[in-house]
Protein backbone atom coordinates (compact mmCIF):
# COMPACT_ATOMS: atom_id res chain seq x y z
CA UNK A 1 0.00 0.00 0.00
CA UNK A 2 1.64 3.54 -1.44
CA UNK A 3 1.04 6.83 0.14
CA UNK A 4 -1.54 9.14 -2.17
CA UNK A 5 0.18 12.72 -3.15
CA UNK A 6 -1.93 15.87 -4.05
CA UNK A 7 -3.23 15.47 -7.14
CA UNK A 8 -4.85 11.86 -6.12
CA UNK A 9 -6.94 13.86 -2.84
CA UNK A 10 -10.75 14.87 -4.07
CA UNK A 11 -11.38 18.01 -5.08
CA UNK A 12 -13.32 18.64 -2.21
CA UNK A 13 -10.45 18.28 0.37
CA UNK A 14 -8.29 20.52 -1.77
CA UNK A 15 -11.30 23.13 -1.70
CA UNK A 16 -11.75 22.99 2.04
CA UNK A 17 -7.93 23.55 2.70
CA UNK A 18 -7.20 25.78 5.51
CA UNK A 19 -3.28 25.91 7.34
CA UNK A 20 -3.07 25.41 10.98
CA UNK A 21 -3.88 28.19 13.14
CA UNK A 22 -2.27 27.87 16.57
CA UNK A 23 0.85 26.15 17.84
CA UNK A 24 -0.99 22.93 18.64
CA UNK A 25 -2.32 23.03 15.35
CA UNK A 26 0.93 23.49 13.90
CA UNK A 27 2.85 20.88 15.70
CA UNK A 28 -0.07 17.95 14.79
CA UNK A 29 0.54 19.29 11.24
CA UNK A 30 4.09 18.39 11.54
CA UNK A 31 3.57 15.09 12.60
CA UNK A 32 0.97 14.58 10.13
CA UNK A 33 2.88 15.95 6.83
CA UNK A 34 5.69 13.68 8.42
CA UNK A 35 3.49 10.51 7.64
CA UNK A 36 1.81 11.31 4.96
CA UNK A 37 4.68 12.96 2.48
CA UNK A 38 2.24 15.79 1.62
CA UNK A 39 1.09 19.30 2.93
CA UNK A 40 -1.94 19.07 4.82
CA UNK A 41 -5.27 21.11 6.36
CA UNK A 42 -6.53 21.23 9.48
CA UNK A 43 -10.23 20.59 8.16
CA UNK A 44 -9.20 17.53 6.11
CA UNK A 45 -9.93 13.92 6.93
CA UNK A 46 -6.65 11.73 7.27
CA UNK A 47 -8.51 9.16 4.79
CA UNK A 48 -8.95 11.67 2.19
CA UNK A 49 -4.96 12.25 2.43
CA UNK A 50 -4.85 8.57 1.17
CA UNK A 51 -4.40 7.30 5.20
CA UNK A 52 -4.89 3.59 5.80
CA UNK A 53 -3.89 1.20 8.48
CA UNK A 54 -0.71 1.26 7.81
CA UNK A 55 -0.22 4.98 8.09
CA UNK A 56 -3.01 5.17 10.96
CA UNK A 57 -0.22 2.63 12.97
CA UNK A 58 2.93 5.55 12.75
CA UNK A 59 0.11 8.46 12.93
CA UNK A 60 -1.05 7.17 16.66
CA UNK A 61 3.01 6.68 17.30
CA UNK A 62 3.63 10.16 16.19
CA UNK A 63 1.09 11.49 18.21
CA UNK A 64 1.70 9.61 21.23
CA UNK A 65 5.01 10.63 20.45
CA UNK A 66 3.96 14.28 20.40
CA UNK A 67 1.22 15.09 22.79
CA UNK A 68 1.64 11.70 25.32
CA UNK A 69 -1.91 10.62 23.96
CA UNK A 70 -2.87 7.50 22.21
CA UNK A 71 -5.14 8.53 20.09
CA UNK A 72 -8.25 5.37 18.68
CA UNK A 73 -7.14 3.82 15.47
CA UNK A 74 -10.88 3.17 14.49
CA UNK A 75 -11.26 7.40 14.69
CA UNK A 76 -8.01 7.76 12.60
CA UNK A 77 -9.85 6.14 9.88
CA UNK A 78 -12.74 7.51 10.10
CA UNK A 79 -14.16 10.60 8.06
CA UNK A 80 -14.62 12.84 11.06
CA UNK A 81 -10.59 12.72 11.97
CA UNK A 82 -8.95 15.95 10.85
CA UNK A 83 -6.13 17.84 12.73
CA UNK A 84 -8.58 19.80 14.07
CA UNK A 85 -11.11 17.67 15.34
CA UNK A 86 -8.25 15.30 16.99
CA UNK A 87 -6.85 18.12 18.82
CA UNK A 88 -10.29 18.38 20.16
CA UNK A 89 -10.71 14.89 20.69
CA UNK A 90 -7.86 14.66 22.63
CA UNK A 91 -8.61 17.40 25.01
CA UNK A 92 -11.50 15.70 25.64
CA UNK A 93 -10.81 12.64 26.40
CA UNK A 94 -7.73 13.96 28.75
CA UNK A 95 -10.36 15.63 30.96
CA UNK A 96 -12.74 13.14 31.06
CA UNK A 97 -9.67 10.42 31.63
CA UNK A 98 -9.30 13.28 35.15
CA UNK A 99 -12.70 13.31 35.87
CA UNK A 100 -13.81 9.76 35.49
CA UNK A 101 -10.59 8.11 37.51
CA UNK A 102 -11.17 4.55 36.47
CA UNK A 103 -7.56 2.95 36.57
CA UNK A 104 -7.52 0.84 33.94
CA UNK A 105 -11.03 0.94 32.99
CA UNK A 106 -11.50 2.94 29.76
CA UNK A 107 -14.66 4.00 28.46
CA UNK A 108 -14.83 3.42 24.76
CA UNK A 109 -18.86 4.30 24.19
CA UNK A 110 -19.60 8.25 23.18
CA UNK A 111 -19.83 10.07 26.16
CA UNK A 112 -23.87 10.64 26.86
CA UNK A 113 -24.74 7.08 25.79
CA UNK A 114 -27.24 5.49 28.01
CA UNK A 115 -28.17 1.90 28.45
CA UNK A 116 -26.83 -0.69 30.48
CA UNK A 117 -22.69 -1.16 31.10
CA UNK A 118 -20.48 -3.64 29.62
CA UNK A 119 -16.63 -4.53 29.97
CA UNK A 120 -14.33 -5.79 28.13
CA UNK A 121 -11.25 -7.95 28.79
CA UNK A 122 -9.43 -7.26 25.93
CA UNK A 123 -7.27 -10.75 23.67
CA UNK A 124 -3.83 -11.21 24.20
CA UNK A 125 -1.72 -8.00 22.37
CA UNK A 126 -4.77 -5.98 21.61
CA UNK A 127 -5.57 -2.74 23.63
CA UNK A 128 -8.97 -1.83 24.27
CA UNK A 129 -9.09 0.70 20.99
CA UNK A 130 -9.59 -3.14 19.15
CA UNK A 131 -13.09 -3.28 20.30
CA UNK A 132 -13.72 0.42 19.49
CA UNK A 133 -15.68 -1.12 16.48
CA UNK A 134 -18.30 -2.58 18.62
CA UNK A 135 -18.35 0.28 21.07
CA UNK A 136 -19.71 2.25 17.86
CA UNK A 137 -21.86 0.28 16.76
CA UNK A 138 -23.76 -0.78 20.19
CA UNK A 139 -25.76 2.13 20.55
CA UNK A 140 -28.36 1.01 23.63
CA UNK A 141 -25.09 -0.56 25.93
CA UNK A 142 -22.20 1.52 27.40
CA UNK A 143 -19.06 -0.19 26.29
CA UNK A 144 -16.27 -0.44 28.62
CA UNK A 145 -12.59 -1.72 28.49
CA UNK A 146 -9.87 -2.86 30.47
CA UNK A 147 -6.35 -1.39 29.23
CA UNK A 148 -3.82 -3.93 30.34
CA UNK A 149 -0.27 -2.78 30.57
CA UNK A 150 2.42 -2.36 28.05
CA UNK A 151 -0.55 -1.16 25.48
CA UNK A 152 -3.04 1.87 24.98
CA UNK A 153 -2.73 4.45 27.14
CA UNK A 154 -0.64 2.70 29.31
CA UNK A 155 1.85 1.69 27.03
CA UNK A 156 4.39 3.08 28.67
CA UNK A 157 4.20 0.82 31.49
CA UNK A 158 5.81 -2.93 31.30
CA UNK A 159 3.89 -5.89 30.30
CA UNK A 160 2.80 -7.97 33.09
CA UNK A 161 4.42 -11.77 32.40
CA UNK A 162 2.12 -13.47 35.20
CA UNK A 163 -0.92 -13.86 35.77
CA UNK A 164 -1.97 -13.70 39.54
CA UNK A 165 0.58 -10.21 38.93
CA UNK A 166 -1.88 -8.70 36.27
CA UNK A 167 -5.27 -9.86 37.93
CA UNK A 168 -3.91 -8.20 41.46
CA UNK A 169 -2.94 -5.33 39.11
CA UNK A 170 -6.31 -4.50 37.62
CA UNK A 171 -7.83 -5.91 40.31
CA UNK A 172 -8.77 -2.49 42.50
CA UNK A 173 -9.69 -0.52 39.99
CA UNK A 174 -11.99 -2.95 38.42
CA UNK A 175 -13.84 -4.02 41.64
CA UNK A 176 -14.39 -0.51 41.72
CA UNK A 177 -15.77 0.33 38.63
CA UNK A 178 -17.89 -2.85 39.05
CA UNK A 179 -19.34 -1.32 42.54
CA UNK A 180 -19.96 2.55 41.03
CA UNK A 181 -21.90 0.54 37.69
CA UNK A 182 -23.78 -2.46 39.71
CA UNK A 183 -25.54 -4.27 37.57
CA UNK A 184 -23.34 -4.74 34.39
CA UNK A 185 -22.51 -7.22 31.41
CA UNK A 186 -18.70 -8.73 30.76
CA UNK A 187 -17.21 -10.09 27.60
CA UNK A 188 -13.48 -11.49 28.20
CA UNK A 189 -11.72 -12.35 24.56
CA UNK A 190 -8.98 -15.09 24.50
CA UNK A 191 -6.49 -14.38 27.47
CA UNK A 192 -9.56 -11.79 28.44
CA UNK A 193 -12.13 -14.74 28.94
CA UNK A 194 -10.37 -15.98 31.86
CA UNK A 195 -9.68 -12.87 33.61
CA UNK A 196 -13.59 -11.92 33.35
CA UNK A 197 -14.13 -15.67 34.88
CA UNK A 198 -12.12 -14.94 37.71
CA UNK A 199 -13.36 -11.72 38.14
CA UNK A 200 -17.09 -12.85 37.81
CA UNK A 201 -16.25 -14.84 41.36
CA UNK A 202 -15.41 -12.21 43.04
CA UNK A 203 -19.00 -9.96 41.60
CA UNK A 204 -20.91 -12.79 42.70
CA UNK A 205 -19.76 -13.10 46.25
CA UNK A 206 -19.92 -9.03 46.28
CA UNK A 207 -23.41 -7.60 47.38
CA UNK A 208 -23.10 -4.80 46.09
CA UNK A 209 -22.53 -5.76 42.28
CA UNK A 210 -24.64 -7.90 40.03
CA UNK A 211 -23.25 -9.66 36.89
CA UNK A 212 -26.33 -9.71 34.24
CA UNK A 213 -24.36 -11.76 32.18
CA UNK A 214 -20.58 -13.06 30.96
CA UNK A 215 -19.65 -13.92 27.31
CA UNK A 216 -16.54 -15.94 26.51
CA UNK A 217 -14.64 -16.01 22.86
CA UNK A 218 -11.64 -16.84 21.80
CA UNK A 219 -10.59 -19.49 24.85
CA UNK A 220 -11.18 -22.98 26.40
CA UNK A 221 -13.02 -22.76 29.79
CA UNK A 222 -11.28 -22.32 32.91
CA UNK A 223 -10.49 -26.10 33.92
CA UNK A 224 -9.31 -26.63 30.25
CA UNK A 225 -7.34 -23.45 30.30
CA UNK A 226 -5.42 -23.93 33.28
CA UNK A 227 -3.92 -27.11 31.42
CA UNK A 228 -2.97 -25.58 28.54
CA UNK A 229 -0.14 -23.96 27.16
CA UNK A 230 0.29 -20.36 26.32
CA UNK A 231 -1.14 -19.92 22.89
CA UNK A 232 -3.46 -22.93 23.39
CA UNK A 233 -3.39 -26.66 22.40
CA UNK A 234 -5.41 -25.54 19.28
CA UNK A 235 -3.13 -23.38 18.12
CA UNK A 236 0.07 -25.55 19.43
CA UNK A 237 -1.29 -28.73 16.97
CA UNK A 238 -2.10 -26.02 13.89
CA UNK A 239 1.16 -24.33 14.23
CA UNK A 240 3.08 -27.57 14.85
CA UNK A 241 4.70 -26.34 17.97
CA UNK A 242 5.54 -28.36 21.01
CA UNK A 243 7.70 -26.41 23.39
CA UNK A 244 6.33 -23.52 26.12
CA UNK A 245 5.82 -20.25 24.74
CA UNK A 246 9.01 -18.63 26.91
CA UNK A 247 11.29 -20.63 24.47
CA UNK A 248 9.78 -19.05 21.25
CA UNK A 249 11.73 -17.66 18.32
CA UNK A 250 10.32 -13.97 17.23
CA UNK A 251 9.43 -15.94 14.00
CA UNK A 252 6.93 -18.50 16.05
CA UNK A 253 5.36 -15.22 17.58
CA UNK A 254 4.97 -14.26 13.72
CA UNK A 255 3.55 -17.37 12.71
CA UNK A 256 1.25 -17.06 15.92
CA UNK A 257 0.17 -13.43 14.88
CA UNK A 258 -0.91 -14.03 11.49
CA UNK A 259 -2.58 -17.88 11.88
CA UNK A 260 -4.84 -15.66 14.39
CA UNK A 261 -5.62 -12.93 12.60
CA UNK A 262 -8.57 -13.98 10.43
CA UNK A 263 -9.36 -11.81 7.37
CA UNK A 264 -7.08 -9.52 8.55
CA UNK A 265 -4.07 -11.76 7.55
CA UNK A 266 -2.82 -9.24 4.73
CA UNK A 267 -2.94 -6.69 7.14
CA UNK A 268 -0.87 -7.92 10.00
CA UNK A 269 2.22 -9.38 7.20
CA UNK A 270 2.78 -5.70 5.80
CA UNK A 271 3.26 -4.73 9.13
CA UNK A 272 5.34 -7.67 10.35
CA UNK A 273 7.25 -6.70 7.62
CA UNK A 274 8.22 -3.19 8.98
CA UNK A 275 11.30 -4.07 12.03
CA UNK A 276 10.59 -0.97 14.00
CA UNK A 277 6.94 -2.41 14.67
CA UNK A 278 7.79 -5.75 14.89
CA UNK A 279 8.98 -5.30 18.43
CA UNK A 280 5.83 -3.12 19.61
CA UNK A 281 3.28 -5.68 18.36
CA UNK A 282 5.03 -9.06 19.57
CA UNK A 283 6.35 -7.66 22.98
CA UNK A 284 2.42 -7.81 24.69
CA UNK A 285 1.31 -10.96 22.66
CA UNK A 286 4.31 -12.55 24.33
CA UNK A 287 3.72 -11.05 27.75
CA UNK A 288 -0.22 -11.88 27.44
CA UNK A 289 0.75 -15.61 26.34
CA UNK A 290 3.19 -16.25 28.90
CA UNK A 291 0.33 -14.59 32.01
CA UNK A 292 -1.94 -16.91 29.91
CA UNK A 293 0.42 -20.01 30.58
CA UNK A 294 0.78 -19.47 34.09
CA UNK A 295 -2.99 -19.67 35.22
CA UNK A 296 -3.83 -21.89 37.36
CA UNK A 297 -7.74 -22.73 38.52
CA UNK A 298 -7.98 -24.10 41.97
CA UNK A 299 -11.05 -24.81 42.19
CA UNK A 300 -14.03 -25.05 40.26
CA UNK A 301 -16.25 -22.48 40.94
CA UNK A 302 -19.82 -21.81 39.26
CA UNK A 303 -21.01 -18.99 37.71
CA UNK A 304 -24.78 -18.68 38.51
CA UNK A 305 -25.18 -15.84 35.80
CA UNK A 306 -25.81 -16.70 31.98
CA UNK A 307 -22.57 -17.55 30.07
CA UNK A 308 -22.73 -17.21 26.34
CA UNK A 309 -19.72 -18.31 23.90
CA UNK A 310 -18.35 -17.12 20.80
CA UNK A 311 -15.98 -18.57 18.04
CA UNK A 312 -15.25 -17.81 14.82
CA UNK A 313 -16.00 -20.95 12.62
CA UNK A 314 -12.37 -20.19 10.98
CA UNK A 315 -10.57 -19.78 14.22
CA UNK A 316 -7.74 -22.22 14.27
CA UNK A 317 -6.09 -20.81 17.88
CA UNK A 318 -9.27 -22.12 19.73
CA UNK A 319 -11.00 -25.68 19.03
CA UNK A 320 -15.12 -25.97 19.05
CA UNK A 321 -14.55 -28.66 21.68
CA UNK A 322 -12.14 -26.11 23.82
CA UNK A 323 -15.01 -23.58 23.85
CA UNK A 324 -18.08 -26.64 25.31
CA UNK A 325 -15.81 -26.91 28.46
CA UNK A 326 -16.97 -23.32 29.82
CA UNK A 327 -19.89 -26.03 31.18
CA UNK A 328 -18.26 -27.28 33.23
CA UNK A 329 -18.36 -23.07 35.14
CA UNK A 330 -22.02 -22.56 34.32
CA UNK A 331 -23.98 -22.78 37.29
CA UNK A 332 -27.07 -21.75 34.98
CA UNK A 333 -27.78 -21.08 31.27
CA UNK A 334 -25.31 -21.76 28.84
CA UNK A 335 -25.61 -20.93 25.43
CA UNK A 336 -23.15 -21.22 22.04
CA UNK A 337 -22.47 -19.24 19.31
CA UNK A 338 -20.64 -19.44 16.44
CA UNK A 339 -19.86 -17.02 13.31
CA UNK A 340 -19.14 -19.46 10.75
CA UNK A 341 -17.13 -17.60 7.98
CA UNK A 342 -14.74 -15.25 10.42
CA UNK A 343 -11.98 -16.48 12.17
CA UNK A 344 -10.19 -16.01 16.08
CA UNK A 345 -10.42 -12.10 16.11
CA UNK A 346 -14.65 -11.18 16.34
CA UNK A 347 -14.14 -7.72 17.62
CA UNK A 348 -12.31 -6.99 14.36
CA UNK A 349 -13.94 -9.11 11.28
CA UNK A 350 -17.56 -8.42 12.71
CA UNK A 351 -18.29 -5.65 14.98
CA UNK A 352 -21.61 -5.14 13.38
CA UNK A 353 -22.61 -8.64 14.24
CA UNK A 354 -21.15 -8.53 17.83
CA UNK A 355 -22.64 -5.44 18.85
CA UNK A 356 -26.20 -6.43 17.36
CA UNK A 357 -25.84 -9.61 19.46
CA UNK A 358 -25.03 -8.00 22.82
CA UNK A 359 -28.03 -5.41 22.24
CA UNK A 360 -30.25 -8.68 21.92
CA UNK A 361 -28.75 -10.00 25.04
CA UNK A 362 -29.50 -7.17 27.04
CA UNK A 363 -32.94 -6.22 26.54
CA UNK A 364 -35.15 -7.90 28.94
CA UNK A 365 -36.17 -11.82 28.92
CA UNK A 366 -39.42 -13.19 29.86
CA UNK A 367 -39.62 -16.44 28.27
CA UNK A 368 -39.43 -17.99 31.38
CA UNK A 369 -42.61 -16.16 31.92
CA UNK A 370 -44.45 -17.24 29.17
CA UNK A 371 -45.58 -20.73 31.07
CA UNK A 372 -46.73 -19.19 33.86
CA UNK A 373 -49.21 -17.38 31.85
CA UNK A 374 -50.18 -19.82 29.31
CA UNK A 375 -50.88 -22.24 32.45
CA UNK A 376 -52.68 -18.99 34.34
CA UNK A 377 -54.61 -18.31 31.62
CA UNK A 378 -55.82 -21.89 30.20
CA UNK A 379 -56.82 -22.83 34.02
CA UNK A 380 -59.11 -19.40 34.27
CA UNK A 381 -60.83 -19.93 31.04
CA UNK A 382 -61.67 -23.94 31.97
CA UNK A 383 -62.70 -22.35 35.71
CA UNK A 384 -64.98 -20.10 33.59
CA UNK A 385 -66.59 -22.51 31.49
CA UNK A 386 -67.21 -25.17 33.70
CA UNK A 387 -68.83 -23.13 36.43
CA UNK A 388 -70.87 -21.58 33.96
CA UNK A 389 -72.26 -24.74 32.60
CA UNK A 390 -73.65 -25.03 36.22
CA UNK A 391 -74.93 -21.80 37.27
CA UNK A 392 -75.31 -20.97 40.22
CA UNK A 393 -75.56 -24.36 42.09
CA UNK A 394 -73.76 -26.42 44.61
CA UNK A 395 -71.48 -27.84 42.01
CA UNK A 396 -70.71 -24.75 40.49
CA UNK A 397 -69.19 -23.23 43.68
CA UNK A 398 -67.72 -26.67 44.51
CA UNK A 399 -65.86 -26.13 41.07
CA UNK A 400 -64.76 -22.43 42.05
CA UNK A 401 -63.19 -23.55 44.82
CA UNK A 402 -61.62 -26.65 43.75
CA UNK A 403 -60.00 -24.55 40.84
CA UNK A 404 -58.35 -21.43 42.32
CA UNK A 405 -55.68 -19.71 40.23
CA UNK A 406 -53.58 -17.34 41.30
CA UNK A 407 -52.75 -14.78 38.48
CA UNK A 408 -48.76 -14.39 37.87
CA UNK A 409 -49.02 -10.55 37.89
CA UNK A 410 -52.24 -9.63 40.56
CA UNK A 411 -52.08 -12.56 42.69
CA UNK A 412 -55.54 -12.43 42.62
CA UNK A 413 -56.80 -15.94 43.99
CA UNK A 414 -60.44 -15.93 42.53
CA UNK A 415 -62.38 -15.74 39.61
CA UNK A 416 -64.01 -12.51 39.03
CA UNK A 417 -67.88 -13.10 39.98
CA UNK A 418 -70.41 -12.55 37.11
CA UNK A 419 -73.67 -10.28 38.08
CA UNK A 420 -76.59 -8.71 35.73
CA UNK A 421 -75.84 -5.40 34.76
CA UNK A 422 -78.03 -2.86 34.08
CA UNK A 423 -76.49 -0.07 31.93
CA UNK A 424 -79.88 2.39 32.58
CA UNK A 425 -77.74 2.61 36.11
CA UNK A 426 -74.52 3.50 34.47
CA UNK A 427 -73.24 7.13 35.60
CA UNK A 428 -72.74 8.50 31.98
CA UNK A 429 -74.78 9.12 29.09
CA UNK A 430 -73.53 6.59 26.11
CA UNK A 431 -75.00 8.78 23.33
CA UNK A 432 -71.87 11.73 23.99
CA UNK A 433 -69.71 9.05 22.75
CA UNK A 434 -71.16 9.44 19.16
CA UNK A 435 -70.02 13.84 19.90
CA UNK A 436 -66.62 12.25 21.01
CA UNK A 437 -65.36 9.88 18.48
CA UNK A 438 -67.59 8.66 15.42
CA UNK A 439 -67.83 4.48 16.13
CA UNK A 440 -66.72 2.62 13.07
CA UNK A 441 -67.83 -1.18 13.01
CA UNK A 442 -65.13 -2.55 14.60
CA UNK A 443 -65.77 0.02 17.53
CA UNK A 444 -69.81 -0.67 17.81
CA UNK A 445 -68.54 -4.65 17.74
CA UNK A 446 -65.95 -4.45 20.99
CA UNK A 447 -68.43 -2.08 22.75
CA UNK A 448 -70.88 -4.45 22.13
CA UNK A 449 -68.39 -7.31 22.78
CA UNK A 450 -66.91 -5.45 26.34
CA UNK A 451 -70.84 -5.14 27.55
CA UNK A 452 -71.28 -8.62 27.01
CA UNK A 453 -68.73 -9.74 28.93
CA UNK A 454 -69.64 -7.40 31.77
CA UNK A 455 -72.92 -9.14 32.03
CA UNK A 456 -71.25 -12.40 32.42
CA UNK A 457 -71.21 -13.98 29.10
CA UNK A 458 -68.28 -16.66 28.51
CA UNK A 459 -67.31 -15.25 25.13
CA UNK A 460 -66.84 -11.76 25.51
CA UNK A 461 -65.30 -9.88 23.05
CA UNK A 462 -64.50 -11.87 19.92
CA UNK A 463 -61.15 -10.71 19.42
CA UNK A 464 -60.00 -11.99 22.75
CA UNK A 465 -56.42 -14.22 22.76
CA UNK A 466 -56.88 -17.65 21.29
Amino acid sequence: MGCWNLAEISTTAVAEYEPPATDEEKKMVEIWEKVLKVQVGVLTPFVAYGGHSLTAVQLCSGVNAGFNQRPDLVYLMSEDCTVRALLAKLRSEGAQAKAADEGCVVRLSPEGRGGLPMLIFCAAGTSSATYGGVAERASRLQIFGVELPGRGRRVEEPAVSDFEELFEALRDDVMRWARRQKRFFVWGDSLGAVLAYEFAKLWEADPATSLLGLYASGNAGPPEASRERGMGEAAMKHLGYEGSCRDMTEEDWKNFLLASAGTGRAELEELLQRPELVESIVTPVRADCLAYESYRLAKVERIHSPIITLRGGRDVITSPQAMRTWQEVAGSRYEHKEFGQFGHMLARECPALLAELFEQYSLPDFTHELRHFETFRTAYRLMRSRAQQHGSSQKARDIRKSMRVCSPTMGAARVPVDFELNVSDLDFNLDLLDDITPPTKEVKVMRVGNLTWRKGAAMGNPTRLP
